[in-house]
């Protein structure tokens, strides 16, 4: 709470500080913006971009590693507390110099990303070691 100071003066010419606590008005809503949809996964993404802009290392198990015919691998990185949603683009995938297989403790170098049109985080990996 904030409080306001005022000196007085009584009939005899002495003066004494008296303390009031200021009350504001909260009467009256504050100043709000509302975004759509697109607004806030636009700044989302920004946010990633600009916070992850350089490659980013993780440990954890994979999870659940599959291989699709589009040759991309999916899988879920995990520790004791959390699960990070994982894609290896083709490219990369090729590059790799063993099989992705369930429980294994790797470390991965890739991105954050923000993929607006389903509002998910996605790690996207350049390596696995």
């Amino acid at each position: 709470m904030r409080v306001r100071n005022y000196q007085l003066s009584n009939p005899d010419g002495e003066v004494s500080r008296v303390a009031e606590p200021f009350t504001a008005d909260l009467t009256s809503e504050p100043t709000r913006r509302t975004l759509t949809v697109s607004e806030l996964a636009r700044q989302l993404k920004e946010l990633f971009e600009q916070s992850f802009a350089a490659s980013v290392y993780v440990e954890g198990e994979l999870s659940d590693p599959k291989i699709y015919p589009s040759g991309h691998l999916w899988f879920d990185l995990k520790d004791s507390q959390s699960t990070l949603k994982c894609v290896m683009w083709k490219e990369s995938v090729r590059a790799m110099k063993f099989q992705p297989e369930q429980g294994l403790k790797v470390v991965c170098s890739g991105r954050v990303e923000f993929y607006a049109p389903r509002g998910e985080v996605k790690f996207s990996v350049r390596s696995i070691e």
